[in-house]
């Protein structure tokens, strides 16, 4: 047993090795370069709230200066539970990742990160659980429509 738990860390760092991919790392910058775009203010934003008696929903969609979708964040919940995500969206409109959270009053939390190629299929997912609930999640893991998306205010069809 002593040798299996030597072996584990070892292994991690095998797995975690992937995380030198150079198509995550173009992610990211893309990423950070959209998020300072937020931050600057540089994007039209629209918001839309949806009550439907029971849960609330809230979406952002965040527009370039060429009427394209760049990032759409949904967030929204029920008196005990909540969630949201944020899709990012290179100019040609293919989604290139998204980062979903979720939890609940009674400790359940997750988070799930989804990076996707130039084609919009997955890369790699990673997540990351607290005490781990199933149904919880109130938005996708991958969005391909974000108008569509934004106009029914994230809540799933």
């Amino acid at each position: 047993m002593t040798r299996l738990i030597l072996i584990l860390p070892f292994l991690s760092l095998t797995i975690n090795a992937g995380e030198a991919d150079p198509r995550i790392a173009r992610i990211r910058k893309i990423f950070r370069q959209i998020e300072a775009q937020v931050k600057d203010q540089a994007f039209l934003y629209k918001k839309k709230e949806r009550y439907d008696g029971y849960e609330v929903s809230q979406a952002v969609i965040y527009i370039d200066e060429k009427g394209r979708v760049r990032k759409l964040h949904c967030e929204g919940g029920t008196e005990d539970s909540a969630g949201s995500g944020d899709y990012y969206f290179r100019k040609d409109g293919t989604i290139f990742f998204s980062f979903v959270r979720g939890g609940s009053v009674h400790g359940c939390e997750s988070e799930v990160r989804s990076y996707f190629d130039s084609t919009g299929r997955l890369i790699k997912r990673l997540r990351k659980d607290g005490k781990q609930c199933p149904a919880m999640w109130f938005y996708p893991l991958k969005i391909g429509d974000p108008e569509r998306a934004y106009a029914n205010c994230c809540f799933r069809n």
